[in-house]
């Protein structure tokens, strides 16, 4: 989360814990979050390494892993009071990569066999 107070300054409204009435219908561990997990990690990486120049918007942070640690450093301009964790960061940070067996059955299956 990118400075809260911040968001809330310029007129955003910040609701923890939404009830999202779908929700029930994208699990934890379903197919979507899934490949959710695997891209989010591996394209992180591509694009943190396009940032590789001191003259093109340099930084240090490489990896979701990276990302993390950062948000751990600077806990209080990441996120609110009794805010915490990056639940959804550790599941992607997790996975093992596109070629993961269970990764390429769900892409296998999504890509040739849905209408």
């Amino acid at each position: 989360m990118v400075f809260p107070s911040l968001k809330r300054k310029l007129g955003a409204k910040i609701i923890y814990n939404a009830t999202i009435p779908s929700m029930s219908l994208i699990g934890a561990k379903s197919p979507e979050v899934t490949v959710l997990n695997h891209d989010f990690k591996q394209d992180l990486a591509a694009y943190l390494s396009t940032l590789n120049q001191p003259s093109t918007n340099y930084t240090p942070v490489r990896t979701l892993a990276d990302v993390m640690v950062f948000n751990d450093k600077f806990h209080d301009l990441e996120y609110d009071d009794n805010q915490c964790c990056q639940e959804l960061m550790i599941q992607s940070v997790q996975t093992t990569g596109f070629d993961s067996p269970e990764y390429a059955k769900i892409i296998f299956t999504r890509v040739f066999f849905c209408n």
